[in-house]
């Protein structure tokens, strides 16, 4: 990969490769190889929903931005969609023209017994606010076990919700405190989205069951940005 065609330092160690051939190894990869050793791609060609969902099942986080009018995908760790170190990546979460990461089957906060985190955690919520301001109207994208959700920075803060809206937020609201205290999750992720969607954080999510709709979204904020740019 040439340091010209991308117009960054980073381009030593970035290998191009199809989508599916990513993938393909980063599963022969142990997940302690790559926190040791983290992978840094040039996506050639398309990202296939089959292929996005084969990496929530990684045991760490993906990253994919843009960078230069093309796809990068980055390794993270079990909780960060860019590995320690790799502040290029994580810079172009707030600044590029696509922000997408992924969340795997893993622990999160009081999901003790491993239950997949399938929304925007509160990591990701209080990101927004920077991307937001630094790349306004860009949504963020989340790949999980569950489907894929668009996201922006909440905006309950910046407008009364209406009665209705209101009494729906306090209902769902005591079925999550309900799960958390019984620790009984399953369903919770679901519950939670709602809210989020009350909140104006999450204005689309797709389930994967739906593939017209994955295929949309996918086109809608991953290939279709870079694709205007070629």
């Amino acid at each position: 990969m040439s340091a010209e065609r991308l117009g960054s330092h980073e381009a030593a160690e970035i290998r191009e490769l199809p989508f599916q051939e990513i993938i393909t190894k980063l599963l022969a990869l142990s997940g302690d190889d790559v926190f040791e050793s983290p992978q840094k791609f040039l996506i050639k060609g398309p990202v296939t929903a089959g292929g996005l969902r084969q990496l929530t099942q990684l045991p760490y986080e993906i990253g994919i931005t843009e960078l230069n009018g093309e796809l990068i995908l980055n390794t993270g760790q079990e909780q960060l969609a860019a590995h320690h170190g790799d502040h290029e990546s994580a810079k172009r979460f707030y600044t590029s023209k696509v922000s997408c990461h992924t969340h795997t089957v893993q622990t999160y906060g009081l999901y003790s017994n491993g239950i997949e985190l399938n929304r925007p955690s509160e990591g990701d919520v209080e990101n927004s606010w920077l991307k937001a301001r630094l790349a306004p109207g860009r949504p963020s994208i989340l790949v999980h076990p569950e489907g894929i959700t668009a996201f922006v920075a909440p905006s309950h803060l910046m407008m009364q919700l209406d009665d209705e809206s209101q009494r729906r937020y306090e209902e769902i609201s005591m079925q999550v405190n309900e799960k958390k205290r019984a620790r009984k999750y399953e369903g919770m992720s679901r519950l939670e989205r709602e809210l989020q969607k009350i909140d104006g954080i999450i204005v689309e999510h797709v389930d994967w069951s739906d593939a017209e709709k994955i295929d949309g979204i996918i086109e809608k904020y991953i290939n279709g940005p870079i694709r205007k740019n070629k």
